[in-house]
């Protein structure tokens, strides 16, 4: 005798149907999006370089300042970056899922 003979033989989703989610925006928009995301992450690869580079055996005043400069210009490319992720991301989550 199992201890599962009482359970009944149906799918968990059953009579869940997922609601239909209109969405507004075309492909070229999230193409758009998705453009504009990869270059974002193109200038911020371009800044950590950049920054990398100023890394070197010259260690006056100058050199550091140029140095850390280069540092903030890295950080505000990532903030942009990431703020061109979530833009994609959460137009993605809007035409998927409804939120």
């Amino acid at each position: 005798m199992s201890i599962f003979h009482e359970s009944k033989a149906c799918s968990i989703d059953a009579g869940w149907a997922l609601p239909y989610i209109h969405c507004t925006m075309q492909d070229s928009d999230f193409d758009k999006l998705l453009s504009n995301y990869r270059q974002a992450i193109d200038s911020w690869v371009t800044a950590i370089k950049a920054e990398e580079a100023l890394a070197n055996d010259d260690h006056s005043m100058v050199e550091m300042e140029k140095w850390d400069a280069a540092g903030f210009t890295a950080h505000d490319a990532e903030a942009k970056a990431k703020k061109a992720r979530d833009l994609y991301k959460n137009e993605l989550r809007k035409k998927n899922y409804g939120f």
